[in-house]
């Protein structure tokens, strides 16, 4: 007489590797997609704080733009603070109709941000 496969006999441990491999691709499909919510929570995070410091770059822009400015060729150093954060800015004077404004953003939340603007005007200095 043959003897009978105990998995093919007991219904139990027939479908227990089915069960536990569809219990392991749940699991697997679950913690994938906690971990890419949690890099989406961290990418937004990164956005916003991009966002309020190209904001302040604009705001401090729009201030240093109202004031008079020198027409030496000299470098001028002016910070300016913001509900969100503080920015400097650096502006030299390259020749009687080109200038250069160096930009540093602090965020409150500590991100640092620099950037570099160059323009040419029509007129000696800045216009307003």
């Amino acid at each position: 007489m043959k003897k009978r496969s105990c998995i093919i006999s007991d219904e139990s441990g027939f479908f227990l590797p089915y069960v536990l491999f569809i219990v392991a691709l749940v699991f697997i499909i679950i913690t994938a997609n906690i971990r890419t919510y949690q890099h989406e929570i961290e990418i937004t995070y990164h956005h916003i704080e991009r966002v309020k410091a190209e904001t302040i770059i604009q705001m401090g822009l729009a201030k240093f733009k109202e004031r008079e400015l020198p027409t030496e060729l000299e470098t001028l150093h002016i910070d300016y603070l913001f509900p969100d954060g503080e920015v400097t800015l650096i502006y030299s004077l390259i020749d009687d109709f080109e200038y250069r404004i160096h930009c540093t953003v602090l965020t409150n939340n500590g991100l640092e941000y620099t950037t570099l603007f160059t323009e040419k005007t029509t007129v000696k200095g800045i216009e307003s």
